[in-house]
């Protein structure tokens, strides 16, 4: 027998170690998660809503280092859920969103890890053409926070294009300016 910890809020779902290179790669860039699974094996992610910051650090300009600004305010007061859980789909390849908050959050997350292909893939699921709630709207907006050290690779404008491209018949005035991200 080995004990487990238990979710309250998730009847059946509990804390595991359980680990190969594909869980690895769904972690990646989610050092803030926890690994869940139930007693059929079935796994989830669970990530706190926590704005995510990527330092600018001189020495490595493409960093992927993530900070978690736990004292934002205004963050905090924006959100709905404190935490988000990702089900996994059973192929191990990829991770559910249930909502469109936690679409963008993670969204940003795999963006500001610079998982471009992954963000590129992810983006058709927050299209949107109503107004969006102050958490969607601080997830997709902290993508371009002075906050975050800037992203000039040539993958981050393009992602950055497509999500202006879905996000087109939405109310909602993007960070970044389209001219300079086409040139």
């Amino acid at each position: 027998d080995s004990v487990r910890l238990f979710s309250v809020d998730h009847a059946d779902l509990f804390i595991t170690n359980e680990r190969n290179t594909m869980t690895r790669e769904l972690l990646a860039g989610i050092p803030h998660s926890l690994l869940l699974s139930n007693s059929n094996g079935e796994m989830a992610v669970l990530v706190p809503a926590v704005p995510p910051v990527r330092p600018l650090i001189s020495s490595v300009p493409f960093s992927t280092e993530l900070v978690l600004d736990r004292s934002d305010r205004a963050w905090l007061a924006a959100l709905e859920n404190a935490y988000y859980v990702y089900p996994v789909h059973v192929s191990l390849s990829f991770l559910y969103s249930t909502t469109l908050a936690s679409a963008l959050y993670l969204l940003l997350l795999r963006f500001l890890n610079r998982q471009y292909k992954r963000v590129a893939q992810l983006v058709d699921t927050v299209s949107s053409d109503t107004n969006l709630s102050a958490e969607e709207e601080r997830s997709l907006q902290f993508m371009a926070s002075a906050k975050n050290s800037p992203d000039a690779h040539p993958d981050a404008h393009a992602c950055r294009l497509k999500i202006s491209l879905v996000m087109l018949d939405s109310p909602v005035s993007l960070l970044w300016d389209l001219s300079e991200e086409m040139s």
